[in-house]
């Protein structure tokens, strides 16, 4: 099995399935404010195996939460001038 490192990830479904890309935000050089997303795989599921996938991450975060702390799930950025 072959693994890959994903920092986000963009989703959207059809009737049947649901698609899920992983990849990389990448800051722009030069560029303060501006992200680039790179697609590096992409999981086709159906609704059934999508809702297990979601209730096992949903208990999975729960119960790194409660042994580490809440997760923040978007990052806050630095205002100009802070």
């Amino acid at each position: 099995m072959d693994s890959q490192y994903a920092n986000t990830i963009r989703t959207y479904s059809t009737m049947d399935e649901v698609f899920v890309n992983f990849g990389v935000n990448s800051p722009i050089p030069g560029k303060n404010d501006e992200i680039i997303f790179k697609a590096k795989h992409q999981a086709i599921l159906n609704w059934r195996t999508a809702k297990r996938l979601a209730l096992t991450l949903s208990n999975l975060v729960r119960q790194h939460e409660e042994h580490f702390g809440e997760i923040e799930p978007t990052r806050k950025t630095k205002k100009e001038g802070e």
